[in-house]
């Protein structure tokens, strides 16, 4: 069988500065709206991303440290496995059309997000077989004043690999990149 680790890791002192936590923007496109499909070949960081026609990017802001971004692997009875992306984010809808967003996000069947980190990598969830919503409790009026009123929106997918990486240069061209392509 030639599923063998081959390089090995090796961290060193500041690799373990290192602090958790997703940025409060995230951009959402649809798998069904690229030209071309993104390589899950792993051979290399994505760079860019090839839109049909009147297509693009939405992007959406909450607040800091509230959205989380997982990837588990995932072992089937019969031996096969996959990574199950989950992104779980928490929005503040203050009107209508926000509501509507928030609705329209939760019926997605092909989505994928690119998301910063806290040490400013860019990750690309659901990039193979896209998100979907899956059942949660959405919103809430809370009991107390300080308590959670925030949408939560929780989509999954099964992936053949971790999240894909994504970088234009660097972390403010990246984050210039993604805005200019957000419709």
């Amino acid at each position: 069988m030639g599923c063998k680790a081959q390089y090995g890791i090796s961290n060193v002192c500041g690799d373990i500065l290192f602090p958790g936590g997703a940025d409060q923007d995230f951009y959402v496109g649809y798998i069904s709206d690229l030209s071309t499909r993104f390589s899950l070949t792993q051979s290399g960081v994505i760079t860019s991303l090839a839109f049909t026609a009147y297509h693009g990017l939405v992007k959406f802001s909450g607040q800091k440290f509230a959205h989380k971004f997982d990837w588990e692997w995932q072992k089937g009875a019969g031996g096969n496995g996959f990574f199950l992306h989950k992104a779980t984010v928490k929005l503040i809808a203050l009107s209508v059309q926000d509501d509507v967003e928030v609705q329209r996000l939760l019926q997605a069947t092909d989505a994928f997000i690119i998301n910063k980190n806290n040490n400013g990598s860019f990750l690309i969830y659901g990039a193979g077989n896209g998100l979907q919503s899956i059942a949660n409790a959405t919103g809430s009026t809370g009991q107390s004043v300080t308590d959670d009123v925030s949408d939560t929106v929780v989509l999954e997918s099964p992936e053949k690999t971790k999240p894909l990486r994504f970088l234009v240069t660097d972390e403010a061209t990246t984050i210039s990149y993604l805005n200019a392509r957000v419709i």
